[in-house]
């Protein structure tokens, strides 16, 4: 291991003082060596239950200096929260040993979220679409904002001194709600004030993506990019081949709330499957710009609903505008295969960390953001922690390759999971490529499903459902479909779930947009890369994201077996077990369970 030198070493130390917990996990103590050791950008690829959060913002703190800035990306604001509860702990790691952190700080570090207009307006409307606040606030005569803009430096340090002093320099969102709303100030702009000051700030995706946000939260950061220390946290998500679509039913909607051209071309792209790029002029975007903005003011003024369809068209033109946009009828989809764009705005940080469960092939990641000199670093869960298994079946006769699906084929598989789930002790999942599979398998009449998921299942009422039975119950499920996406099958927090089987890799149908994904990458990097990001990541995380019903929080137990042989290749992102005999997998299965 690299041997830290004087410097490196004493914020070693320093980490020791500000971690958290009572013991640091060797996965963590990697994170944090990795980001101390080297200013270079650093790709982590680690699994949930490493604790990346509290490693990551430790080795920051510990590395930062007092006129520095931390910057967190996060995608949803469930996650600014789990970062807000771990600089929490932090925090009182500081309090407690401030005699020994005092000369390294200098002052109390404050840890501010920072929220879009839809989240801190106290006027908002939550029906609206959170892009529309920025006009409709800009079209409004608002007293808070008014006062806001009008209070003078010492106003503000004197409500920032209280906000830091009342809520212990851990400033959530509503701690902005209930004192700044005691003062008549906006939350929103007061929060630009309070990024000033603050030493940590976590905000979301929109202002790391969208230029304007960008440039207006760094603005009011005042801190050059020298001098901040970034994480990007879900950072597969940075690279979105389709990162916005519209329907045709906004644009009809968006038709009938302001009769435009451009909206009738928009909508004319909807009469056939096709590939267009969308190139209207300056003079165009203008004139609907002026168009929907008078609207909006006239709306706000005559208290009549808004135009947010029209709204929603507009803001989906802006962002297609000299890009590839694909139909298939039913809705538009903006291509985008450049996302090391978004990245070079950091290239010049004193840290960049980029981390995620979902970044392998990593090194495939570390292509394609184009960032140089950076690192690359994939950590596991100590073995001990490990409460779950991955295993894969070894059985040429169970490949899935359409070529193979023959009706012995379908009987082989049924019988295999109907073997597999006498052994797990509660409910299975069981993950299949697409309906007409599963019709194939229960024409078979070897398996007997309890329940079998269709296109318009009504998820709370099967939750309901695994939630009050005593048996077990076995339930087929569509990769990409309703309950691969994210849901939850506990009871006071512990997993209901204790099997997952998929049945077949499940790679990406061939379409327009994969073709496309697949050319603009072979002409920027090579066919290799193009592949990974037009078939095998998207395989992988529709993988990972099916495994990933079992375990939800510390202490839930399952298994994961992968019946189609080809996922011996990929024993690295998932850390498979073979298998040749599923007598031998049973008892495996057995002993896992009945370990204590």
């Amino acid at each position: 291991m690299y041997q830290l030198n004087e410097e490196e070493t004493l914020h070693w130390e320093t980490v020791k003082i500000l971690f958290p917990y009572p013991q640091m996990k060797v996965p963590q103590q990697k994170i944090i060596r990795s980001i101390i050791s080297s200013s270079n950008p650093l790709l982590v690829s680690s699994h949930t239950g490493v604790g990346k959060t509290a490693a990551v913002m430790a080795a920051y703190l510990a590395i930062k200096k007092p006129d520095e800035k931390i910057i967190v990306f996060v995608r949803t604001k469930a996650q600014i929260n789990v970062f807000l509860r771990e600089l929490s702990n932090i925090h009182n790691q500081i309090v407690q040993h401030w005699n020994l952190l005092e000369d390294h700080f200098g002052n109390f570090p404050i840890f501010l979220p920072f929220l879009g207009k839809n989240e801190l307006c106290l006027k908002a409307k939550k029906e609206y679409p959170g892009e529309m606040y920025t006009h409709i606030c800009n079209l409004t005569r608002c007293p808070l904002k008014a006062k806001t803009q009008r209070a003078t430096r010492e106003d503000l340090l004197d409500s920032v001194r209280g906000l830091y002093h009342s809520f212990s320099h851990v400033i959530s969102r509503e701690d902005l709600y209930s004192n700044l709303n005691t003062k008549n100030y906006c939350p929103y702009f007061f929060s630009y004030y309070l990024m000033q000051k603050a030493d940590v700030i976590i905000t979301s995706y929109p202002f790391l993506e969208n230029q304007a946000l960008f440039a207006r939260l760094f603005y009011s950061i005042d801190t050059p990019i020298s001098k901040m220390l970034t994480l990007v946290d879900e950072a597969h998500n940075l690279y979105k081949p389709i990162n916005q679509e519209i329907s045709r039913t906004f644009i009809e909607g968006a038709l009938e709330e302001l009769p435009s051209s451009i909206f009738s071309e928009l909508h004319d792209l909807f009469n056939d499957n096709q590939v267009v790029e969308i190139n209207f002029s300056e003079l165009e975007i203008k004139r609907l710009e002026e168009d929907l903005f008078s609207l909006l003011q006239s709306q706000i003024a005559y208290k009549k609903p808004m135009a947010f369809n029209a709204y929603l068209a507009y803001h989906f033109l802006k962002s297609a505008q000299n890009k590839k946009v694909i139909s298939d009828g039913k809705k538009l989809s903006i291509v985008n295969t450049r996302s090391s764009e978004i990245l070079g705005n950091f290239s010049k940080a004193k840290r960049l960390t980029l981390m995620s469960g979902s970044l392998e092939p990593v090194r495939s990641y570390q292509r394609i953001f184009q960032l140089p000199r950076s690192r690359t670093l994939r950590v596991l869960p100590p073995k001990e922690e490990i409460e779950s298994r991955y295993f894969v079946v070894v059985n040429q006769k169970l490949n899935a390759k359409f070529a193979n699906r023959t009706p012995e084929y379908y009987i082989l598989v049924s019988s295999t999971i109907r073997n597999l789930f006498e052994e797990i002790p509660g409910h299975t999942l069981v993950f299949v490529p697409s309906y007409s599979y599963i019709e194939k398998l229960l024409d078979t009449n070897v398996l007997e499903p309890d329940i079998v998921e269709s296109p318009g299942q009504d998820i709370t009422t099967l939750q309901a459902i695994i939630a009050s039975s005593e048996e077990k119950k076995l339930i087929i499920c569509v990769t990409g479909g309703k309950i691969a996406e994210g849901i939850e099958f506990t009871v006071d927090g512990k997993s209901l779930i204790k099997g997952i089987i998929i049945t077949a890799l499940p790679f990406p149908p061939p379409s327009e947009e994969n073709k496309i994904i697949y050319e603009d990458l072979s002409n920027q990097f090579d066919s290799k890369l193009a592949r990974d990001f037009s078939l095998i990541i998207p395989m992988l995380q529709r993988l990972s994201q099916s495994f990933g019903r079992a375990i939800r929080n510390k202490g839930d137990k399952a298994v994961h077996i992968l019946l189609d042989p080809r996922g011996t290749k990929y024993t690295r992102e998932f850390n498979f077990e073979r298998h040749t005999s599923i007598k031998t997998l049973k008892e495996k299965i057995k002993l896992f369970f009945n370990r204590s």
